[in-house]
């Protein structure tokens, strides 16, 4: 039953049985579960050997590049965000692209959990007049669209946002308008909430942008 599904399938998506197998395993292989299970029999070794990465342990950028073929995406990003951390605090000051990796992996990772709102009060906020542009750096003008309509829900000035540099200032008219109260701001919000999440492949995106850049990073 199985083999003849398999075959009605192949038939419907215009490949073969062996490719859609082959897809099926390695997508069971490469779950979340198999990996927990893997890393638990091996009792915390090292997955790298089965291409997985077991976070920054002072890898080269090529040597986490390596890794994109094989790793989730947001893996690997994660890795790179930790490597470019690391690096600011042994030399100051970042790079382009480094801020473009950082400020899209900050969005992605507060309004998959808490939604824009979360990100303008977190410390993500320090991206919030520059996120836009850096989506629009790696091809994602679906996603820049959506910030943006994010952004100007705060009610911010043009003005002000113009000459807010975006990387790490304390913007006090920005905490002041998330102070206050907007049933509007919170309804676009939401809206926008909906749409980033229904995305499609945003983490390969900036890793996509990352792997054609990466003299842009670590490279002080």
């Amino acid at each position: 039953l199985v083999a003849q599904r398999l075959s009605a399938l192949a038939k419907a998506k215009k490949t073969t049985p062996t490719k859609l197998a082959a897809q099926a395993l390695n997508e069971f292989t490469s779950s979340h579960d198999a990996r927990r299970a893997i890393r638990a029999h091996r009792s915390g070794a090292s997955l790298a050997d089965l291409g997985w990465i077991d976070g920054y342990e002072g890898q080269s950028v090529d040597d986490i590049l390596a890794f994109a073929d094989s790793e989730d995406p947001y893996q690997t990003l994660a890795c790179l965000e930790d490597a470019i951390k690391e690096h600011r605090r042994k030399s100051p000051g970042t790079t382009g692209v480094e801020n473009i990796i950082m400020a899209v992996m900050a969005l992605l990772r507060e309004v998959n959990n808490g939604g824009f709102d979360q990100f303008f009060r977190n410390s993500s906020k320090r991206w919030a007049f520059f996120v836009k542009d850096a989506l629009i750096h790696i091809g994602r003008k679906d996603a820049a669209k959506i910030a943006g309509r994010a952004v100007r829900a705060l009610g911010v000035p043009d003005s002000a946002v113009a000459l807010a540099p975006g990387l790490g200032e304390s913007f006090d008219i920005l905490d002041q308008k998330m102070r206050t109260p907007s049933a509007m701001r919170d309804e676009i919000f939401q809206e926008c909430d909906v749409a980033f999440c229904n995305l499609p492949k945003l983490p390969a995106s900036l890793l996509a942008y990352s792997r054609e850049h990466p003299g842009g990073i670590l490279r002080r």
